[in-house]
């Protein structure tokens, strides 16, 4: 071969050679993100289950009843947790036992979620308080009863998810849709382009890159989300608070002087700050 033809092979053949080797090495850095995201996917949600506390209130055959909906489904996976969640509201609630189940039930169905859905279970954690406050004067008879309540709901209490396990659950059911949208071919992981050199492995490993900077933002981005968690935990407070009103007119035969943190005044008690209220049941 003569050298201008040798010149010419050489400059045409060692750009795509490095151009090649670009193209690998992309391919190698992007399926060991995906592998190391799978990794710890699978340990953070093994972490968080283990934390969790069993519920106070349903038997293990009880739960596997309830709908549950987990992280490794991602956000697809969760599709129905509205109708599970309408359908406690068929749930009989003529007695504070069923409210308490009810409840319980409410936080087995959204035990595992995110920002997207767990906002939901403020809806329905209010009203079953609501309710369960409405029947503190009908059919429960003793300070015992009541002391066993009060009991029951701080377990359930316990088991509430703050705004950082909702916040963590959030980056949990992301990175599972990323990720199960990558293994089966499902085209909701969106068409890779020329900066991801048209590979879905490129693209994936790009999204679950992303998914991570998003976490890191604060939470202040979403103050409607933080309003309704501090009126949700001025409901469990309201609750509470009833109760023990209830346990010491039993035990006294009249009602507390002072509540910390609440304002009793003629048997109405108020959360200070919010337009919460109860009333002490005279009938």
């Amino acid at each position: 071969m003569k050298k201008p033809g040798k010149i010419a092979l050489a400059t045409i053949g060692v750009p795509l050679f490095l151009s090649g080797l670009m193209v690998l090495d992309a391919h190698f850095r992007a399926a060991s993100v995906i592998g190391d995201h799978e990794t710890r996917l699978a340990t953070e949600i093994g972490a968080f289950r283990f934390r969790q506390q069993p519920s106070p209130l349903l038997l293990p055959e009880d739960t596997r009843e309830t709908p549950c909906f987990a992280y490794e489904e991602g956000h697809s996976g969760q599709k129905r947790i509205w109708e599970a969640l309408t359908a406690l509201i068929q749930f009989p609630m003529e007695s504070a036992d069923k409210v308490m189940e009810s409840l319980a039930r409410c936080q087995e169905i959204l035990l595992e979620n995110g920002l997207m859905h767990g906002p939901r279970r403020f809806e329905f954690e209010n009203l079953f308080l609501e309710r369960l406050r409405e029947l503190l004067g009908s059919g429960i008879d003793g300070a015992p009863r009541f002391r066993r309540m009060a009991t029951l709901l701080d377990q359930l209490q316990a088991r509430r998810l703050s705004s950082a396990d909702l916040r963590l659950g959030e980056h949990l059911l992301d990175r599972a849709e990323v990720l199960n949208a990558f293994q089966n071919g499902d085209p909701s992981l969106g068409k890779p382009g020329w900066r991801e050199l048209y590979s879905r492995r490129i693209l994936a490993a790009k999204l679950l890159n992303q998914l991570e900077e998003k976490v890191r933002r604060p939470l202040v981005d979403q103050p409607d989300f933080l309003a309704e968690d501090l009126r949700n935990q001025a409901q469990w407070r309201l609750t509470r608070a009833a109760i023990a009103v209830m346990i010491h007119h039993r035990e006294n035969g009249s009602l507390p002087e002072e509540m910390h943190g609440l304002k009793l005044s003629g048997g109405v008690l108020q959360v200070e700050g919010t337009s919460l209220e109860w009333t002490f049941p005279t009938h």
